[in-house]
């Protein structure tokens, strides 16, 4: 009985002093951590009252260039849920992607456009213009993401790498499945946080839909990024269908 008693006690005091996530309910909708080890962790870290710096870098699909037609990116709408839906308002959420970029831009330029923002999360989706180089190409791609992965973890940062979203046929782009799987791949095998658009993208798209997703091809518009947000937010557990980011899109 007296065991029990303690029990109790302790389990009331782990209740009452863990760190909650702000704007969460029981309504939350998350995705379950299927490999990564660094998902637990990046959890803890936005439960936690310690400000993050998230650094988005990419090409433009993630600068949402031109084809959102003045609405929101998905890093924006990202910004939204955390610095004001979750009270994170500390955090800082910075975009450095840049239209037409490949890995090796990314490469060159990490210094600028990641390390001397002293990241603790850099949200990577890339493949993109890489994959116009065909099959031939494909080596280059896992080994230019494999170092850019290198490069954010000597930083200390947690990677987060996401697959492109499906496009309509491009004559340029008939190989970005490929580049997809090569990034599915290189997150399976150093257990990183995986965004999967593609395979979402995949799933849920129909004709209507995609077209309604995407402003020319390739590069998703304002819904489109909504679609790309939402599928960041259950991978990372804090997607809340109740708040006014989780209802952006649904009519």
């Amino acid at each position: 009985m007296k065991r029990f008693a303690v029990f109790l006690i302790l389990l009331n005091s782990l209740f009452f002093s863990a760190p909650r996530m702000a704007s969460q309910t029981a309504s939350v909708v998350s995705k379950p951590d299927t490999a990564s080890h660094d998902l637990p962790l990046l959890q803890a870290r936005i439960r936690s009252q310690e400000p993050l710096t998230w650094v988005f870098t990419g090409d433009s699909v993630t600068q949402g260039a031109l084809w959102t037609g003045g609405s929101r990116t998905y890093s924006e709408i990202f910004s939204e849920r955390i610095r004001w839906e979750m009270h994170r308002n500390r955090d800082i959420i910075v975009n450095t992607a840049i239209s037409g970029n490949k890995t090796e831009d990314i490469l060159q330029d990490f210094d600028w456009r990641v390390a001397h923002l002293h990241p603790d999360v850099v949200s990577l989706m890339i493949g993109m213009n890489d994959c116009t180089r065909g099959p031939e190409g494909e080596k280059a791609f896992e080994e230019n993401l494999s170092q850019l992965i290198a490069r954010i973890h000597a930083l200390g940062a947690i990677p987060v790498l996401h697959t492109t979203n499906t496009t309509l046929p491009d004559p340029k782009r008939t190989d970005l499945p490929a580049y997809s799987a090569i990034i599915r791949r290189v997150a399976l095998s150093q257990r990183l946080i995986l965004v999967d658009h593609w395979q979402y993208w995949q799933d849920n798209r129909t004709a209507a839909n995609l077209n309604e997703w995407l402003g020319n091809a390739i590069h998703p518009n304002g819904l489109g990024h909504i679609q790309i947000a939402h599928e960041l937010f259950r991978t990372l557990g804090i997607f809340d269908p109740e708040s006014q980011t989780g209802k952006f899109g649904i009519h």
